[in-house]
């Protein structure tokens, strides 16, 4: 068989067929693998504020451990998304097709406090559809539960993950899109000042910044 035979042929593309969607609801209730995705399960003192400095939130409750110790609580806490650092992302698989994110619905049930061990579990919650839609074409919305437990076995929050799992735009699937009656439809756009200055290239030179002169200071024609 010559190297290229059927290269220029279509690539096999997913769909959502009978078999696949039985084996998908066969699946519902499943709790899934998480040991690959695990990024930490500490919530020390370090852990904590390595986190509040990713996410810029300087508040002394969870960072100042004099501060905390005066309030209510006693001691460091952690913010609620906390946990967005504890797991990575679980998913189920659709045999040869894909998604994009949907929605996100975070439930915080307990406060996580310094020193406390996080345990995430993960479900697969069902789908709904194949429905068709002018966007993604014959698609399904697909549930991820994730659960974090403290050390206590206390639930600490509740993160359902909804994904649109798409066999295909409609364009793809042989619908053309929407034509648009649009009067600057097919014209070329002009570009404004700022874009044409990002396109060409830039020259060093001295420019003035407060008042000083900058020898390494970049200008645009």
């Amino acid at each position: 068989m010559p190297a290229t035979a059927g290269i220029d042929s279509q690539l096999a593309r997913g769909r959502f067929t009978d078999e696949m969607l039985a084996e998908m609801r066969a699946l519902i209730g499943t709790e899934l693998r998480t040991d690959a995705c695990i990024n930490n399960e500490d919530a020390t003192r370090l852990a904590i504020l390595r986190f509040c400095e990713g996410i810029g939130d300087g508040n002394p409750l969870f960072t100042d451990a004099n501060y905390a110790a005066a309030t209510p609580h006693g001691t460091l806490i952690a913010p609620p998304s906390f946990i967005f650092c504890c797991l990575g992302s679980v998913q189920v698989r659709w045999r040869g097709l894909g998604g994009f994110h949907a929605d996100t619905k975070l439930t915080f049930h307990r406060t996580i406090r310094l020193g406390d061990k996080i345990i995430a579990r993960v479900w697969f919650d069902g789908f709904d559809g194949p429905l068709q839609s002018n966007f993604a074409g014959r698609r399904i919305k697909d549930y991820i539960r994730q659960e974090y437990y403290n050390q206590h076995d206390e639930l600490v929050a509740t993160f359902i993950c909804s994904r649109v799992v798409s066999s295909g735009s409609r364009h793809r699937s042989g619908r053309p899109h929407a034509r648009s009656n649009s009067p600057t439809r097919g014209r070329r756009r002009k570009s404004s000042p700022s874009k044409r200055a990002c396109s060409q290239k830039p020259r060093v030179g001295p420019r003035r910044a407060f008042g000083k002169t900058s020898k390494s200071a970049t200008r645009w024609r």
